[in-house]
């Protein structure tokens, strides 16, 4: 199975912060917002597919538990794209400064 995670939002607080992306997969989007952790035990995520995503997944016979878990670790390994229109606040490495 080829993914490809992309993070389209996100913001960062002192010790958590939320994220919004998406993953491909053969040509199929499958959406997802989560909670990013530091510190205390280091880095961890923790996604949740969004309805419409988790209803497309269990569709085609995916198992979202165990891909919401690989999605986690590539995401903590910074195995992720930054989409070019990403909006964030305090955290430079992901897409470019929001223009309010």
């Amino acid at each position: 199975m080829n993914m490809e995670i992309y993070v389209t939002e996100a913001h960062m607080g002192s010790v958590a912060g939320f994220l919004k992306g998406y993953i491909m997969i053969d040509g199929s989007k499958f959406r997802f917002k989560g909670v990013v952790f530091g510190r205390v035990g280091g880095h961890n995520v923790v996604i949740k597919f969004m309805p419409s995503s988790l209803r497309a997944l269990r569709e085609k016979g995916m198992d979202a538990e165990d891909l919401s878990l690989k999605v986690q670790q590539e995401i903590v390994q910074g195995n992720f794209e930054p989409t070019p229109n990403a909006r964030h606040t305090a955290d430079p490495t992901i897409g470019p400064a929001n223009k309010q």
